[in-house]
């Protein structure tokens, strides 16, 4: 099932997602143990989003849909993913803000618009996008910086992900 594109097809996500719906607790916490060795920063930065007023179980959604993302890379594509640091997240980051702000000028544009000018893969995207619609829903106010820290993660996998294809 190997793709030689770098992004994601349809079928490796949904390949993923139903991996993460349909298996036992002891078999996701193995992969999800594994994955936080190999990407400490995920739950790092998600859990951070406690101090913003996140509540648990959303962002518990939210490391979800990353780990299935980064899943779909590692396990069913076979990529070897470096350590995404710090720095590359702080960047994208800063980045993404600055888009943002670019385009909350120029444009009326909504932050969905915006992160699918920002990112490439379009069915991570669609994925990512749909995970902070599900964790979010019926929320009046999500803050900037859970979007824009959400968004500097899935920059941070594509970029490893380009380096690596």
């Amino acid at each position: 099932m190997r793709n030689q594109n770098k992004w994601l097809t349809q079928e490796e996500l949904d390949v993923a997602f139903d991996f993460f719906s349909q298996s036992s607790i002891p078999v996701l916490t193995e992969v999800c143990t594994s994955s936080n060795i190999q990407q400490p920063l995920f739950s790092a930065i998600i859990f951070a989003w406690g101090k913003f007023g996140v509540p648990m179980d959303r962002m518990e959604e939210l490391l979800e849909s990353i780990f299935v993302i980064y899943y779909a890379h590692t396990e069913i594509r076979k990529q070897k993913l470096p350590q995404i640091s710090v720095e590359v997240v702080s960047k994208n980051l800063l980045e993404f803000q600055s888009f943002i702000r670019y385009y909350n000028k120029e444009t009326t544009l909504g932050q969905e618009a915006i992160a699918m000018t920002f990112l490439e893969d379009k069915i991570a995207l669609r994925h990512a996008i749909e995970s902070l619609g599900d964790a979010f829903d019926g929320i009046e106010h999500v803050p900037s910086e859970v979007i824009c820290g959400y968004v500097a993660l899935l920059k941070s996998v594509e970029q490893t992900v380009a380096t690596v294809a």
